[in-house]
């Protein structure tokens, strides 16, 4: 996913949105993210066209991962609420230019079963990287910083809107290892620890 995401045009520092439950993709974005030095921006699977109006013109998303739809949310639809642009593009197709949302690139859609207009299949997205991708994420994984940034998450309060929360690749890791020494993993022992997902 980490070279498919560089072969789309997406650079390191980069926001990449993650709209969806948790599920394997999710964590395989959070770790392709992590790899390419982009920051991977959790979006409530809850969210509405509005709130993800919100959320896209916030931090500036360039590419947004999810399903198609998930229980009574159909997240295709809220795209195309907010970006008319995506229906006058081809089945399988996501770059497009958006005029509401300027750095908007890419719509990722996780689903095998059907092409959707204005948005890339997935499991094509992991197939496209090629060698020069996979020696710039080289080139782009021996520059990553333990206090880049590697994932906004949004709050969410009762008074006003919600606020990006900017972690970086050492708040992370620190978390991880201290969850997984409170939970009794120890050193000899290989476990992995993945990152709480909030969404």
């Amino acid at each position: 996913l980490a070279t498919g995401l560089i072969h789309l045009g997406l650079d390191r520092g980069d926001r990449v949105g993650m709209w969806g439950p948790n599920t394997y993709e999710w964590i395989v974005c959070q770790f392709a993210t992590a790899l390419a030095g982009m920051i991977m921006v959790n979006i409530n699977p809850c969210y509405q066209s509005e709130e993800l109006k919100f959320a896209l013109e916030k931090v500036g998303i360039k590419a947004l991962i999810a399903p198609p739809s998930f229980k009574k949310s159909n997240y295709y639809a809220s795209v195309s609420d907010i970006i008319p642009e995506i229906i006058l593009k081809a089945e399988g197709r996501g770059d497009f230019a958006s005029h509401n949302f300027p750095s908007f690139r890419h719509f990722i859609i996780i689903d095998d079963q059907k092409l959707y207009r204005g948005g890339w299949r997935y499991s094509e997205v992991i197939k496209m990287g090629s060698e020069e991708d996979r020696i710039k994420l080289a080139d782009i994984e021996r520059c990553v910083q333990p206090d880049d940034p590697v994932n906004i998450q949004y709050t969410s309060g009762t008074t006003g809107v919600p606020k990006g929360a900017t972690l970086t690749h050492h708040n992370v890791v620190n978390n991880a290892y201290f969850v997984g020494r409170r939970a009794g993993y120890a050193e000899k022992v290989s476990y992995l620890v993945n990152i709480i997902a909030i969404n």
